[in-house]
Parts: structure tokens; C-alpha cells; sequence
């Protein structure tokens, strides 16, 4: 069987929802007072048509602009929709570049457990080594995608909850840095150092690497602590402050309702005192019984 049609239309979905899937996510937390639907859905189609733009290129060129692309595509549609510094967008699409990385690797991971039960397959199991092999296309993109999907819910719901952590930019910087180096660090002596010596480096900068990448994370864990004990903190005295201006708001509503009623009483005095002063006994009598039903009304 042929996979190149079905390699290539899930491929390009794949790509299309790497482009949008993390302004889809962020835009209900983080988008800017200006910002609806109407602009997100925007967004949407042009990703859609600049990705199919990018796929009528020569394979090598639209690889390299997709594989590079998006970092500058989500940078630019999180200034279009969200709002925010320029280093809270950098810092959120370095979550996102993460999370790519994650799902690459899950993607990696199921594919290598199927070449173990299914030899003969040919299924090659990470991008870089993907040349023609459309079966593996197929394969990695389609995981690709039910991961991507997968993710939007959970994720929306991170952002919701704990969305004022990623405002933090020193703590998201001290946890998700160290993991793109070191994912980075792994390609680079994969990549560029021939296999003789790969395992020599790899071993003598490992260890130390390692330790220092140990004592990052370490720091980033101490920052998150202070983070969120201080987010409990600030919790805290929010809602203590909210219910004293209840308070206040109720104090106010009762003053205004005793004022109300001390204006009325006074007034009920004087009338009375004018037909007392008028001898007009019969009126100041029924004007009283009046006011008497007027309160068994009221409070019934």
C-alpha cells in the first residue's frame, strides 16, 4: 500500500495543530480585553493556509520552515491574542516547545513498542531520521495528532487553575530550561559527533552535566514552593479583604435603612403633633391606626 496521500494529509494536520493548538489553549486564560472568538478563528485559517503554502515547497525547505517556523508563528499569534509582556509570550512558548518535546518522545515511545511486535513493519521512530519512509510518517503523525488532542483539555484546565505560575517567568525559566538543554545537548552529540567518540563524550559529560542540571531543577522546585505558598497567601488575604468590604457594603445597606427610617419617624411626629395641635383627636387616631397597618402589611 501506497502511504504517501494519507502520510501527507495527516502530517499536515499534525504541523497545522502543533501552529494552533497553543493559542487554542491560552486564549481562554490569558487573551487580550480586545480579543473574541472571531480573532482566534483567524488566526486558525491563516495557520491553516500558511502550512499548506509551506507543504507546496521542495520537501527539504518546508521541513526545515515547519520544523523552525512555528517558534516564530506562535511568538507572533500570541501577540495578536494574548495579552501580556513580550517576555511572558517567550516564556509560554518555551512551555509549549516543551510540551512538543513531550509529545515527540510519547510518540517515539509508542512507535518503538510497535517495532518490537511488529518487526518486519520498517517503522522508524523519530523525525530526524525520516527520509521516504511514509509508513513511519503516517504513523508518528497520527500519534502525533491523538496526543495534541488529548492534551487541550487537561492543559486548559492547567492554565485556568495555575495559570498566574507561568507569570512567574524566573520559575518557568528555572524548570523548563534545564530539560530543553539537555534535550538539545542529547541531539547535538547524536547529530554532530561521530559514533566512536559519542559514547566517550557522552560519559565524561554526563556525569557532571547532570549534576548541574540536578541543582537547576532542585532551585526551580525551592521557587516553586515560594510561589505557591505565597499565591496561598495572597489567596488568603483576597478573600479576607472581599468579605470585609461585604461587611462594610452590609453596614451601609443598614445604615441608609435606619436613616430611611428616622426620616420617616420624624415626619410621622410632626404630622401627628400638627393635628394634635389642631385638636383634630378623630384624624391623629386614624392616621395612627394607618400607620399600624401599614407595618402588619410590611412585615407580613
Amino acid at each position: 500500500m501506497d502511504y504517501y496521500i494519507p502520510a501527507t494529509i495527516t502530517h499536515y494536520f499534525y504541523i497545522f495543530l502543533s501552529y494552533f493548538i497553543p493559542s487554542l489553549i491560552l486564549f481562554p486564560t490569558f487573551h487580550r480585553p480586545d480579543r473574541d472568538n472571531r480573532h482566534l478563528k483567524v488566526a486558525g485559517i491563516i495557520s491553516a493556509v500558511f502550512i499548506l503554502l509551506v507543504f507546496m515547497l521542495p520537501k527539504n525547505i518546508s521541513n526545515s520552515v515547519c520544523t523552525f517556523g512555528v517558534y516564530f508563528f506562535w511568538y507572533a499569534s500570541f501577540s495578536f491574542l494574548l495579552a501580556g509582556t513580550k517576555s511572558f509570550k517567550l516564556t509560554l512558548a518555551l512551555c509549549f516547545y516543551c510540551l512538543m518535546l513531550f509529545i515527540e518522545i510519547l510518540c517515539g515511545i509508542v512507535v518503538t513498542f510497535i517495532t518490537l511486535f511488529f518487526p518486519s513493519s520498517n517503522i522508524v521512530n523519530a523525525y530526524s531520521l525520516i527520509t521516504n519512509n511514509y509508513f513511519s510518517i503516517f504513523f508518528m503523525a497520527t500519534f502525533g495528532i491523538f496526543w495534541e488532542l488529548v492534551s487541550i483539555k487537561p492543559l486548559k484546565r492547567f492554565f485556568l487553575n495555575y495559570g498566574y505560575l507561568m507569570t512567574n517567568i524566573k520559575l518557568t525559566v528555572a524548570l523548563i530550561l534545564p530539560l530543553v538543554i539537555a534535550v538539545q545537548t542529547s541531539n547535538i552529540l547524536y547529530l554532530f559527533v561521530i559514533p566512536k567518540t559519542r559514547i566517550v563524550l557522552t560519559l565524561i559529560f554526563c556525569i557532571p552535566f547532570s549534576f548541574l542540571i540536578c541543582i537547576w531543577l532542585n532551585y526551580g522546585f525551592h521557587m516553586l514552593k515560594s510561589c505557591e505558598r505565597q499565591h496561598l497567601e495572597q489567596t488568603y488575604q483576597l478573600k479576607v479583604l472581599e468579605q470585609e468590604i461585604a461587611h462594610i457594603h452590609q453596614t451601609n445597606a443598614q445604615y441608609e435603612h435606619l436613616y430611611r427610617w428616622n426620616h420617616d419617624t420624624a415626619n410621622h411626629l410632626l404630622a401627628l403633633s400638627f393635628l394634635i395641635e389642631q385638636k383634630n383627636y378623630q384624624r391623629a387616631l386614624e392616621y395612627i391606626q394607618r400607620l399600624q397597618q401599614e407595618r402588619e402589611t410590611f412585615e407580613s
